[in-house]
């Protein structure tokens, strides 16, 4: 293979790097899932160093990507992401346990922390307050976090609340500040953060999520299988020429990312859109993605194929969540119905709010009008007209499809 060319081909219009190096690892990788798990380690160790403007504001290349999957949804990724970032120098700070609540996260990425005391003074003199260090705090604020949150943010959760604050916050690159109980007292605060999510949840439990972070995030469906469970490149001369380009842009990354003509108008018509579905923070996750897109190219320009590369990712994104949705809400009313099936057959003849009761009344209506619906074509059970005490009509169930 002419390595040479396939550099110098870098200049072609529609030539992606990303897109590149996830090809090494084609076939067997999660392609979406392996993409935005490099946009999202690499946007995390560039730090605030590149950024654009939007809406008035600076936006910072550190994106929050979920993959969808169990606990092993990541195991595939671990090896390209070794791969291309394993030796980097000046990583950012890993926080592989992760948070479960906003002070966690203030705490990796702190500022200082200074306590004011009155000194003794004559009487008439005026206070004197002198000030000590308590916390050196900590120099490096690129935060990433890898680790499952559906638990930590589900929408019953007590902490969710400050927690998907301060990642709202946080993904918008605006200063953190936090009370805190410590000892000494005082606020936790972090200047400039800089944090990135790569993190996995099952497809029951993106229902649970709280809606607010959810809508900060980009989704991926990883597969799980065996055979994917340890990628290796299928040529390691491709591995060297594209990461030695890629890192050799993160490094060169620095100031305001301009956005072309074509690109702001695309980009307008993407937010016009998004605003009409009442999902302006959408706009948000197109335009840092587009922004990794061009820093990860080399481009000092965020121009109209990097914005339709972000669009495209974007796209997909919500079709995999949407598809994981349809397929969690199939496999939720499976199990409804499993378990209804399983009671009638150790007693037959239960009425409708015996049925309900199985779950304790905490079962949506539709899923337990859907698993009553499955099971009756499934021909696993069959009911039967009744009328109650009072001479209301009712239904009687039993299992089998009955004569």
């Amino acid at each position: 293979m002419d390595h040479n060319n396939q550099l110098g081909s870098q200049a072609d219009h529609d030539f992606s790097l990303v897109n590149a190096l996830v090809d090494v690892f084609i076939p067997g990788a999660p392609r979406s899932a392996l993409t935005l798990s490099i946009l999202a380690w690499a946007g995390c160790w560039i730090g605030r160093g590149a950024y654009t403007l939007f809406c008035g504001q600076p936006l910072f290349p550190n994106i929050f990507v979920q993959l969808i999957g169990p606990r092993l949804a990541f195991e595939p990724l671990r090896r390209p992401l070794a791969e291309i970032f394993g030796d980097v120098e000046s990583p950012p700070l890993i926080a592989p346990g992760g948070v479960k609540h906003a002070l966690g996260l203030l705490y990796f990425i702190r500022d200082p922390l200074m306590r004011s005391e009155r000194e003794m003074t004559e009487p008439g003199e005026s206070a004197v307050f002198s000030r000590t260090m308590v916390d050196d705090g900590q120099k490096e604020r690129r935060l990433l976090i890898v680790q499952p949150l559906a638990r930590t943010l589900a929408k019953k959760a007590r902490s969710a609340g400050p927690l998907v604050d301060t990642l709202t916050e946080a993904f918008l690159g605006r200063n953190l500040i936090e009370f805190t109980s410590l000892r000494d007292g005082g606020h936790l605060r972090s200047s400039e953060p800089h944090v990135s999510l790569l993190s996995n949840c099952s497809k029951a439990g993106l229902g649970e999520i709280c809606p607010t972070f959810r809508d900060l995030c980009v989704f991926a469906s990883c597969d799980t299988s065996p055979q994917v469970r340890d990628l290796a490149p299928r040529d390691e001369d491709e591995l060297f020429v594209f990461r030695h380009e890629l890192l050799r842009n993160l490094r060169a990354a620095s100031g305001v990312l301009r956005v072309a003509p074509l690109a702001s108008a695309a980009i307008d018509y993407a937010t016009r859109q998004l605003q009409q579905d009442q999902r302006p923070v959408a706009a948000f996750k197109i335009v840092k993605l587009a922004l990794l897109f061009a820093v990860l190219n080399g481009s000092g320009t965020i121009d109209e194929r990097h914005v339709r590369e972000g669009v495209s990712l974007f796209q997909n994104s919500e079709r995999e969540l949407h598809a994981a949705e349809i397929a969690a809400g199939a496999e939720e009313i499976e199990r409804a119905a499993c378990r209804i099936v399983h009671a009638l057959r150790s007693q037959p003849g239960m009425s409708a709010s015996a049925l309900q009761a199985l779950f304790q009344r905490n079962l949506p209506s539709e899923v337990m009008i859907a698993a009553k619906e499955k099971i009756l074509s499934d021909g696993r059970a069959h009911r039967v007209p009744t009328r109650g005490s009072q001479g209301r009509p009712q239904q009687t169930w039993y299992p089998g499809r009955g004569s």
